[in-house]
């Protein structure tokens, strides 16, 4: 297990995680006794978690385009296609 504390929009998050996998009841352990300040932390992890996760998939879609740009394979062309019209919605939403 690997224990990580992150300062998080003013709360301490902490958790511990191993190859990607979350430990849930390391999760704000650090507050586990004091309800007023484990509740809090709990709603910030989840928007922290929540955050990472698109942050991580958003990378992941930048490379497939990166890869997929001058390429004539039908796969990565889909893929490019795929992301680039995520994100002209995404765009259009703005």
């Amino acid at each position: 297990m690997t224990p990580v504390t992150i300062e998080y929009e003013g709360t301490t998050v902490s958790y511990q995680h191993q190859l990607w996998r979350l430990r849930p009841v390391s999760v704000c352990a650090n507050y586990r006794h004091n309800l007023s300040e484990f509740s809090p932390c709990t709603v910030k992890a989840a928007q922290l978690f929540n955050a990472l996760c698109m942050e991580v998939a958003r990378q992941a879609r930048n490379a497939a385009t990166v890869a997929a740009m001058g390429n004539s394979d039908p796969r990565l062309a889909r893929e490019r296609d795929k992301t680039c019209e995520a994100y002209r919605s995404m765009k259009a939403g703005t």
